[in-house]
């Protein structure tokens, strides 16, 4: 089972959030996201080993009294077992971009008669419509 790093910045992200003026976890978040995307962008192990080390130095700052788990994550990575296990909604924003561009759309439902979605995605519109089917359950019409 491989070592999913997102877990880690996930961790990493929440204690971050109790000690806003740690600069220490912030850059320790940053460089576990940038591990993350570089992972999903499948780039080569030196370039993921590079972000390892960085980790690794942080880690090793004296008045950091956390670990971040930076040998699990050198081995995992030395054995082509690591992986990013980025859920959709963050993934998206991670890559997004200044100029990312988008759709405003609306959309209804005869599941929910009377109600409309007011919605916005940089997907195709039938391609929102289909993945809003497979998460909820029932079909929408944009209009």
């Amino acid at each position: 089972m491989s070592l999913d790093v997102y877990k880690k910045y996930k961790s990493v992200y929440t204690k971050g959030r109790s000690y806003p003026n740690i600069d220490l976890y912030q850059d320790m978040r940053q460089l576990l996201k940038n591990l993350c995307i570089a992972i999903y962008h499948d780039q080569d192990k030196e370039y993921l080993l590079n972000i390892a080390y960085a980790i690794r130095d942080l880690e090793s700052d004296e008045s950091y009294r956390h670990r971040f788990f930076s040998s699990q994550i050198l081995i995992a990575i030395e054995d082509d077992d690591v992986s990013a296990n980025i859920p959709y909604p963050s993934l998206h924003r991670w890559l997004e971009t200044r100029d990312s561009s988008g759709r405003l759309y609306l959309a209804e439902s005869d599941f929910k008669e009377g109600q409309v979605k007011i919605g916005a995605t940089t997907m195709g519109i039938t391609e929102r419509e289909n993945k809003y089917s497979h998460k909820y359950g029932y079909s929408i019409d944009v209009v």
